[in-house]
């Protein structure tokens, strides 16, 4: 059981410049990630972080509330910021065929099941995911403090036209899965965001 915390920055308009490198002295174990289609909210990035178990994200929280330079910096971070907020999420399995390192995009779908069927939505999901004959898997994972009807699937890429390459391999994979979790859900949200920083690349 692994897991991945996400904290998302709403910065203030001509802040970026100041701000992103702040994120790498705050955390240099972090990603951080940019959305390249982010609606109404252009202004905003955020930083992930994968941790093997809660022990060890407790022992983080630990040390930053320990560390009076950690937490100036972060009000520092805030200053800079319209607000900001964090998510915490359990990854049921990781991505396969591509390395943390080698990706440069990011995308995040968010699919949203009706009450009392993310179970049921999220076996799905895996069932397809273990049967696809791609080698290129996605990772899986559920909030563990949002919505609790969630399950995220995210697709590590190296280039933003991967999909498009393998069209027709991937519309043989959508067309039964959309069919599939149809009368599971409420509905399904893809965000693509760029690699800004990423910690993995110099491992």
């Amino acid at each position: 059981m692994s897991f991945v915390s996400m904290e998302r920055y709403n910065y203030k308009s001509g802040s970026s410049g100041e701000l992103f490198p702040l994120l790498v002295e705050l955390d240099p174990k972090a990603m951080l990630i940019v959305n390249l289609f982010s609606g109404p909210n252009p202004h905003s990035v955020s930083s992930l972080r994968w941790f093997d178990d809660l022990t060890s994200l407790e022992k983080y929280e630990d040390e930053f509330f320990d560390s009076d330079d950690k937490v100036q910096l972060f009000r520092k971070i805030g200053g800079l910021c319209n607000n900001t907020s964090a998510q915490l999420s359990e990854l049921i399995v990781q991505p396969e065929g591509i390395t943390r390192a080698e990706a440069k995009y990011l995308e995040f779908t968010m699919i949203k099941a009706k009450r009392g069927y993310r179970d049921e939505l999220l076996n799905t999901i895996l069932d397809f995911r273990k049967n696809s004959l791609s080698e290129r898997k996605p990772g899986v994972s559920i909030g563990r403090s949002f919505d609790q009807d969630l399950v995220m699937v995210r697709i590590p890429k190296t280039k933003l036209g991967e999909n498009e390459e393998n069209y027709e391999t991937m519309m043989k994979i959508r067309g039964p899965f959309v069919k599939a979790i149809k009368e599971l859900t409420v509905s399904a949200n893809t965000i693509i965001s760029r690699i800004l920083y990423n910690p993995f690349s110099n491992q």
